[in-house]
This record gives C-alpha cells, sequence and structure tokens, in this order.
C-alpha cells in the first residue's frame, strides 16, 4: 500500500508541503486502493491543522491514517479528518480543550 508521513509539528510551511504530496498520492491510486498517512506529530497551529482537516476530509474514502508515535493536539485533530483511524497500542493520543 502506498504511504505518505505527517511526522512534524503542523504549521504552515508543513501544510503547504504536504497537501500537493497527498494530492499526487491520491492520484496515483489504482481501484479500490487506499492510501496510508503515517501520523507522528505533538500538534501545532490550529489554522493548519483545519486546513489539513478540510483536505483530508475531502479524501477520506481513500486515506487512512495510521498513528505510529503521537497524535498530539492539532495531529489528533487532523486524524478525525481520516475515513480509517487506527494506532499502534504503544502510541500516545491526546487532545485539550
Amino acid at each position: 500500500m502506498p504511504f505518505l508521513m505527517l511526522f512534524d509539528e503542523i504549521n504552515p510551511k508543513l501544510t503547504s508541503e504536504f497537501i500537493p504530496e497527498l494530492e499526487e498520492a491520491i492520484d496515483k491510486l489504482k481501484r479500490k486502493e487506499r492510501l496510508i498517512v503515517m501520523v507522528d506529530s505533538p500538534g501545532g497551529e490550529i489554522s493548519s491543522a483545519i486546513t489539513l482537516y478540510n483536505i483530508i476530509s475531502a479524501y477520506k474514502d481513500s486515506v487512512c491514517g495510521l498513528v505510529t508515535g503521537q497524535a498530539v493536539s492539532a495531529a489528533f485533530l487532523v486524524l478525525q479528518a481520516f475515513g480509517v483511524r487506527a494506532a499502534f497500542s504503544n502510541t500516545v493520543l491526546s487532545f485539550h480543550n
């Protein structure tokens, strides 16, 4: 299965680099194939997270989120955009208000 990595603090730079990679990877998917996005992020800027959430939500049937380390704060919000979400048993998931 094809995959992308979201392994950093969520900010405008990461968002502007990740979205074209995501769209290119989705364009290359074969019929009924899914893209796995591996997530390991301490969170970051909420405006960038909302942008990622909105874009990923548009493709939620084609992408799965897999937490490999942590999805904290803004990264936890992004994780909710995936149609399928999974995490290893020793990952850290955290959200706050």
